[in-house]
């Protein structure tokens, strides 16, 4: 017998729900557990392998000491503040709020589909003012007495999110999250004073149960040693250089010191470099790498170049860590490194080159203001508030200059008296609207249109739900992705995920048609052209049109279709008693469609000449019965 692991699982998961199996008790007279997981960021994307894999061990034992007759809390949470948050909504135009809402639904319910042992009456989430008010109070208390404070440090920097990350958080240079580059940035933020508490938090693992291994590595973490600070002179210069060492006895056999290749004092002291292009080339690969890659990785090179410059500079050039006092400080020098103009986005015509915009950026107080900060000969530091620059004209400006080919539009029609219907169709429509796909970047139909659910507006309305008609949330906005595909072949783009429904459809020809459901099937494709390109439809009085817009390239293609019947499954009919009916008549409930196994073929065209024929798709779409409703007098023989 096999184990219908969808029939069983979900049963017994209702169970535990409804019981509560997992609830920690209050007031509990059992021994206590509490076992903590990392809170998950809930992205846009949906659980990874990642999520389970951690999670799983944590379950175990929390199960496990259930079995023992522990009182077990082992709560659930969201972890959901954060800039890719906001920049996600800020590019699909939905409130964070409601994203951030979307993506924590989603996670529930991809984790309560695992079956995990959480106690979800304890559910946390970080955007809650009831969560968040004590968060704030925590540092305003740290605040005030010191604790917290400001300072300017490098950063693992994500050019794409606009955010910091954690080493982890960065893989071959580049954000694990969006693939942009990272770079080293100095920025300003606040600081927590662990420090203070060092030799207390080193004394106090001897009072905790922990394996001796993991003390050890929480010792080295937290860092705390005790050395002395010394200055050495710079040879043709009147700057010293300050460091630290916990041996200051060895320091008389010091043959070079290193500074990190950021310094500033690199550019002050340029002059006197003479191998400053390797520098400088160091310096951007560098920038480039997270912590972790500095401190781990390519030692041999960086050894290379070290001995190079050791040996290329025998007066041992060394750069210092300067202290600038406050009164010192050039702030129309510091404002004209800083400033940047923004960029509109523009094309040319001959050669065709779009450059898309680009923020600038600025002091966001005036120049004097800021002067007048840097007076402040008490100031320990000061802090200058920046601000971007939005550009007048973005890509999406430049209208018919970029958008003004139709490169691949598709209508299908629909019925406009159906409410529901019409009602899912126009909020698809309306999101996919207006989208813009630079070349290469990737288009989700799930992720645009959002989760079908009543909060978002979507009505209910005729589904296919496994082989049968069924009525469901957003019904009817199949056709609008169907639609889509059709536009994006006629474009030649790149379709990355299509999958055709389970039963053929009324508004498209066998095998054109893209099906979605949110959380399992998706329509995606990619801009595969040289250009940005720009979707645009409509749905008015019973018709949709999708269009592809772009610019015209050198060598256009002619794209039509071409399906070949494989297999045909003709339809059944069903009868069903219905006391609305005439005795003696029937009436038809649902019209029948015959089911077909079918082979699509995208045919590109120069002219009349057939260029290439390509296999889209083989779909297997099951048949419709055919049912009957009837009324007539049964013979109890």
């Amino acid at each position: 017998m096999s184990y219908n692991y969808k029939e069983i699982e979900k049963k017994w998961q209702n169970k535990w729900e409804k019981e509560g199996t997992f609830h920690a008790e209050n007031n509990s007279s059992k021994k206590k557990w509490y076992g903590l997981i990392e809170f998950p960021y809930p992205s846009g994307q949906g659980l990874h392998v990642g999520h389970p894999r951690s999670y799983t061990a944590m379950d175990i034992v929390a199960r496990k000491r259930r079995m023992q007759g522990y009182n077990v809390l082992f709560p659930i949470g969201f972890d959901a503040f954060g800039l890719p948050a906001e920049n996600f909504a800020i590019k699909n135009h939905i409130h964070p709020k409601i994203v951030t809402e979307q993506n924590i639904a989603n996670f529930t319910r991809q984790l309560k589909s695992i079956g995990f042992s959480f106690d979800w009456s304890r559910v946390i989430n970080t955007t809650d003012p009831e969560y968040y008010k004590w968060t704030q109070w925590i540092f305003i208390q740290l605040y005030k007495h010191g604790l917290a404070y400001k300072a300017t440090m490098p950063i693992n920097f994500c050019t794409g999110c606009k955010v910091g990350l954690s080493n982890e958080e960065v893989v071959n240079g580049v954000c694990e999250r969006c693939g942009s580059p990272v770079v080293q940035k100095e920025k300003s933020q606040w600081m927590l004073k662990i420090t203070d508490y060092a030799q207390r938090l080193i004394d106090d693992l001897d009072d905790v149960d922990f394996l001796e291994k993991i003390k050890i590595q929480q010792r080295n973490w937290i860092g705390r040693s005790e050395g002395a600070e010394l200055d050495f002179s710079i040879a043709d210069s009147d700057e010293k250089l300050r460091v630290y060492t916990t041996r200051p006895d060895t320091l008389f056999g010091a043959t070079y010191m290193v500074v990190a290749p950021e310094h500033h004092i690199i550019e002050k002291l340029k002059d006197k470099i003479t191998n400053l292009d390797e520098i400088k080339a160091y310096q951007t690969a560098a920038s480039l790498k997270s912590d972790f890659e500095r401190s781990e990785l390519n030692k041999d090179k960086t050894r290379d170049l070290l001995l190079s410059t050791i040996i290329n500079n025998q007066k041992s050039l060394s750069l210092p860590v300067e202290y600038i006092s406050s009164n010192s400080i050039d702030i129309d020098k510091i404002h004209d490194e800083i400033y940047c103009e923004p960029q509109n986005a523009s094309v040319t015509k001959n050669p065709y080159k779009i450059s898309a915009e680009k923020d600038g950026i600025d002091f966001a107080i005036s120049i004097d203001e800021a002067k007048e900060l840097a007076s402040n000969k008490d100031a320990s530091e000061i802090y200058i508030p920046l601000k971007y620059i939005k550009p007048e004209i973005t890509i999406a400006d430049l209208g018919e200059d970029i958008f003004g080919t139709k490169l691949g539009t598709s209508t299908t029609i629909y019925d406009s008296t159906n409410f529901n219907r019409s009602t899912n169709i126009d909020i698809a429509c309306e999101r996919i609207n207006g989208t813009i796909l630079e070349p290469g970047e990737t288009f989700s139909f799930n992720k645009v249109v959002g989760e079908r659910t009543a909060k978002n507006g979507f009505k209910e309305a005729l589904i296919y739900n496994g082989g049968e008609v069924d009525y469901g949330l957003g019904g009817g906005i199949c056709q609008i992705s169907s639609t889509l595909y059709n536009a994006v072949l006629k474009a030649n783009l790149e379709i990355v995920e299509r999958k055709n429904h389970s039963m053929t459809v009324s508004y498209l020809p066998i095998g054109q048609d893209a099906s979605v459901s949110y959380g399992s099937v998706d329509f995606k494709f990619t801009n595969s052209r040289t250009y940005p390109i720009k979707i645009v439809a409509t749905a008015k009085a019973g018709v949709i049109t999708v269009s592809v817009l772009g610019v015209l390239e050198k060598q256009e293609y002619v794209v039509t279709f071409e399906t070949e019947i494989l297999e045909t499954t003709d339809y059944k009919t069903t009868y069903e008693y219905s006391s609305s009916v005439p005795v003696g008549k029937e009436e038809i409930k649902q019209v029948g469609k015959n089911g077909y196994k079918c082979s699509t073929y995208k045919i590109l065209s120069l002219g009349e000449k057939e260029v290439s024929r390509t296999l889209l798709s083989t779909d297997f779409e099951n048949e419709i019965k055919k049912l009957k409703q009837i009324r007539k007098e049964i013979s109890k023989t």
